[in-house]
């Protein structure tokens, strides 16, 4: 059954958790806290997980 809380791909409901504002918010917060942190300096960012070039481009941005 689909809710305003649920998003259904091909034949799997999953639950939403955290909308894309809220998300998108705390992704760029965690940009400016890194830039905080490491101004002056050169990070080496590396992505493991699937999907995570996407969550490194947001960040690095």
């Amino acid at each position: 059954m689909i809710t305003p809380d649920t998003i259904q791909i091909d034949d799997l409901t999953f639950e939403i958790l955290i909308d894309s504002k809220t998300l998108h918010k705390r992704i760029e917060e965690l940009g400016k806290q890194i830039s905080r942190d490491y101004e002056g300096k050169i990070p080496i960012m590396i992505g493991v997980l699937n999907g995570a070039a996407i969550f490194l481009a947001d960040i690095i941005r």
